[in-house]
């Protein structure tokens, strides 16, 4: 999801390189010139503003985007939509597509079909929640090997859209609230038209 190394280290390489700017380079011009003084202190702020959006954006306004570039969402989510997530007062409900930390380390984001209380069923390429059949055919009810689990508080089972092509919850098992970081509020699809998520 959207913040990579690279952005990280520009971001970061632009932040020192306008820290020297101000201290060695704006002092000198502005003692030479009041037109130096104006153009200087344009740069500083460009600089410092564009430094801070690709060092860490969500830091700096709470919200963060990226493109995806997965198909694991589809068809809500698809290979180019911009997703807009926020990062601060979000909701982890029912429904809330999310992003998080999984197992091995990555940052994923699906949509939670379970929190605390719901009942959860899996059996071999099937899964229900509270009975509800999510992935599976209804004739497979009758499976004798369920894994069942009540979700306890602050455990999450999410799902991608694309059940037959998702890293999800059926493989890794439940996420916590600790390893949620987002959740993703809005898409952009190509005629720069925003939905809704949710």
């Amino acid at each position: 999801m959207g913040d990579s190394a690279e952005g990280f280290g520009l971001g970061f390489g632009l932040l020192i390189i306008s820290s020297v700017f101000i201290m060695l380079v704006l002092p000198w011009m502005t003692k030479n010139s009041h037109y130096w003084k104006g153009v200087g202190s344009g740069i500083v702020v460009v600089v410092i503003f564009w430094g801070l959006t690709l060092y860490n954006m969500p830091m700096m306004t709470g919200y963060s985007y990226d493109i995806v570039d997965s198909g694991s969402n589809y068809p809500t989510l698809k290979d180019g939509d911009m997703v807009i997530s926020k990062h601060f007062n979000y909701s982890v409900e029912v429904g809330s597509f999310v992003g998080f930390i999984d197992p091995s380390g990555n940052p994923l984001r699906k949509k939670i079909v379970a929190v605390q209380g719901d009942l959860v069923k899996t059996c071999d390429d099937m899964l229900t929640v509270n009975e509800k059949v999510y992935y599976g055919r209804k004739d497979m009810l009758d499976c004798k090997n369920f894994d069942v689990r009540t979700l306890k508080p602050n455990e999450f089972f999410v799902l991608g859209e694309n059940l037959n092509n998702s890293l999800d919850s059926r493989t890794f098992g439940v996420i916590l609230r600790d390893d949620i970081f987002a959740e993703s509020l809005y898409k952009v699809v190509d005629d720069s038209s925003v939905i809704r998520l949710k």
